[in-house]
């Protein structure tokens, strides 16, 4: 019973108003010259002074590639011979690839892609870089990990050679990596991994990993999602994208849910092809925006070109017990990796280029101080590398909470808000240096900016 009135709670109090599904619709980028497969494996967004300024970036088998926006192309920004699998772009600005064989073991710029550190540490298989205030280095950055394919890797340094070193076993082999913030039942947090078994977790900042109950043996973990639940004991519930080994290749893809900060898990929907038009369900991939708004990519085994896989998106109105198809303009290619952009806007890497939503998928403040045009709440001082004051509209109705996000959409902070009040003050000291969202249960949100 207490499980089911936390979904309740979960479905009734995200307080997101994401983009409505008829209104999302999709382009695709310009194709790379010259290159026979247009074929991604990955994205992410190389920030600069402004949302306007960032860089899309994007894994292709010919390197790492970066698109000028002003042309309309893209442009290699790696050294010969460089091929990697995997690209993080860390809290610092520095550019991380990695690969677990072949030309690239951990490769580093921090200067934007202009040159590049060759192997600061050995190949590695996924990268994730930590939100949590407890695995922070010395420089206030985030703890960055990778893997060998059986063992986790951690650099407290940004990644930078010499500041790597090996944790335990990750009871499979990794594909991705997730973690839930601090709260009153987990005051440090806690990291998942997503394994070719299930789902492993650790308390210990990734020194032991152990196998999560209900979520473990014959599955494949590819994704997590925290949906923040007013009034839960863990700060919201864990979502995670599997797939089951068990099930028909009709549709394997199926949706785990934990309301104990991932410690055990249930499982709660299995996808249907026919409702996304894609044969073969077997990966989903869950992202959640600043505003709360949950989406997924859903991938499933074609057999045909250009990559033998099909794809789809959606999104969740009621924190991820239905799903509603949100595919205008899109080819249905299989879809490899998801984010969204500071300006709003999904983008994917799939089986035939990259791709991105027209317009942003929700509200956006504007940039510059607390008095930014089109901001619902305002934030002062900003920038701050203290505390900042966030100002309401007027007085809340009713007791609530304000939700901090980092810029990949992870919730890194929240607070209790008393019924009557007009402002809160956050303290933003653990935080690393950065831009954050911050928002209400009702969906008023701004931007604001920490630094040192």
């Amino acid at each position: 019973m207490i499980a089911r009135l936390l979904l309740l709670a979960g479905l009734l109090g995200t307080g997101a108003h994401p983009a409505s599904a008829q209104s999302v619709t999709w382009e695709q980028l310009p194709f790379i010259p010259f290159e026979a497969t247009q074929i991604s494996d990955a994205v992410a967004v190389l920030p600069g002074p402004t949302p306007a300024q960032d860089s899309l970036l994007q894994l292709h088998s010919k390197g790492v590639l970066r698109f000028d926006e002003s042309m309309g192309e893209w442009n290699n920004i790696c050294y010969a011979a460089c091929r990697p699998d995997h690209i993080l772009v860390t809290e610092a600005g520095s550019i991380l690839i990695g690969s677990p064989a072949g030309t690239v073991d951990t490769d580093r710029s921090v200067d934007r892609g202009a040159t590049w550190e060759i192997d600061v540490n050995d190949g590695t298989q996924t990268l994730f870089q930590s939100a949590l205030p407890a695995l922070r280095g010395p420089t206030g950055h985030g703890a960055i990990f990778g893997d060998n394919g059986r063992d986790a890797y951690r650099s407290l340094g940004d990644g930078a050679s010499g500041t790597w070193e090996t944790l335990g076993a990750l009871g499979g082999f990794p594909v991705t990596y997730g973690e839930v913030p601090p709260s009153p039942a987990l005051p440090d947090g806690r990291l998942f991994a997503g394994v070719r078994n299930g789902i492993t977790t650790s308390d210990d900042g990734g020194q032991t990993w152990m196998p999560a109950t209900g979520a473990y043996g014959g599955l494949q973990g590819d994704s997590f999602a925290f949906v923040p639940v007013a009034g839960h004991p863990y700060g919201g519930a864990v979502l995670a994208g599997m797939e089951d080994l068990a099930l028909d290749r009709d549709s394997s893809a199926v949706l785990y849910r934990s309301e104990d900060g991932g410690a055990t898990w249930a499982r709660v929907l299995r996808f249907s092809p026919s409702a996304f038009g894609v044969g073969n369900l077997t990966t989903v991939r869950l992202l959640v925006t600043p505003d709360g708004g949950l989406w997924a990519a859903l991938t499933g085994e074609r057999g045909g070109p250009p990559d033998g896989f099909e794809g789809a998106f959606a999104r969740s109105p009621d924190g991820g017990a239905t799903w509603e198809p949100v595919n205008a303009g899109y080819a249905m290619h299989g879809v490899q990796h998801m984010i969204v952009t500071r300006d709003g806007r999904l983008v994917a890497a799939t089986g035939e280029g990259v791709w991105r939503t027209t317009g942003p998928v929700y509200a956006v403040s504007g940039e510059g101080g607390p008095e930014a045009p089109g901001a619902a709440l305002s934030v002062f001082p900003n920038p701050s590398g203290g505390a900042v004051t966030v100002r309401f509209g007027g007085p809340l109705a009713e007791v609530g909470r304000v939700i901090v996000t980092d810029v990949r959409g992870r919730v890194v902070q929240t607070a209790a808000v008393a019924s009557g009040a007009g402002s809160v003050t956050l303290d933003v000291s653990d935080l690393a240096v950065g831009v954050y969202g911050v928002r209400t249960e009702t969906g008023a949100w701004a931007r604001f900016t920490v630094a040192r």
